[in-house]
């Protein structure tokens, strides 16, 4: 059986269109300011409304976040639902979940994830956690 691992190939940590930025919850803000200040990246971050309680985070190539030398995320544990779900995206208005074909893996994977109906849980644990717990937040925010 599949199991996603991450390749640290970096597509999904670099931004070359507003489209592909990641949409965050109010919350997120606050704890990415917070972040970002103990870091000395305040002045970076900037996001804009999409709909109530929903921001875009506008990133202009790598996230601030991301360390090129190291290939990895500086706040792994605490990043945003949609970086921690990520290769998997949902489409907020139609709610069908898809896999980001940015992604190596997804794209070294491909023919094998074709259809994976109900074996999206254990082909991607961690990130349908992610996934579920997004769902439930725009559900409170009655965006679902």
């Amino acid at each position: 059986m599949l199991k996603f691992t991450c390749l640290r190939c970096a597509n999904c940590c670099f931004f070359s269109r507003v489209e592909e930025c990641p949409i965050v919850l109010n919350w997120e803000i606050n704890k990415l300011r917070t972040l970002a200040e103990l870091k000395g990246l305040r002045d970076e971050l900037v996001f804009e409304r999409v709909a109530k309680g929903l921001y875009r985070w506008v990133i202009n190539g790598y996230c601030p976040f991301y360390d090129v030398e190291r290939k990895a995320c500086t706040i792994h544990n605490d990043k945003p639902l949609t970086c921690t779900m990520y290769p998997l995206l949902l489409n907020v208005k139609t709610l069908e979940i898809s896999v980001s074909l940015s992604c190596e893996w997804v794209r070294k994977y491909f023919d094998e994830l074709k259809d994976l109906g109900d074996e999206v849980p254990n082909i991607f644990p961690e990130e349908f956690k992610a996934l579920v717990t997004l769902l439930k937040e725009l559900k409170y925010l009655r965006l679902i």
